[in-house]
C-alpha cells in the first residue's frame, strides 16, 4: 500500500528529504548543535502499522527522545510467514 508524504511539520519530513532509498541514523551520535536542538524540540511523527490509518501520529515528546536509532526503507514488502 502506498504510503502518502508525510505533513511538512512531523519529525520524519527532513529525513524523508534526504533521497536516500535507505539508512539507518543512530540518534545517540553527537552531531552539529541545530541537529541536536531538532531531535530534542517537540515533534509529531506518525504511527504506520497493521491498520494503515495515516492520521494517526504520536506527539508529546521529542524525536531524539522517542528513538535511539532509525531506519529508513523507502521500499518495503509484505511480511511472508516462513515455514519449517
Amino acid at each position: 500500500m502506498p504510503v502518502p508524504s508525510p505533513p511538512a511539520d512531523f519529525a520524519e519530513t527532513p529525513l524523508s528529504a534526504a533521497g536516500l532509498d535507505a539508512f539507518l541514523l543512530d540518534l545517540r551520535t553527537p552531531g552539529p548543535e541545530p541537529v541536536r536542538a531538532w531531535l530534542e524540540e517537540p515533534a509529531r511523527t506518525r504511527l504506520i502499522g497493521p491498520a494503515q490509518d495515516f492520521t494517526e501520529h504520536l506527539s508529546g515528546g521529542s524525536f531524539g527522545g522517542w528513538f535511539d536509532v532509525v531506519a529508513h526503507l523507502r521500499r518495503v514488502t509484505p511480511v511472508h510467514l516462513i515455514s519449517i
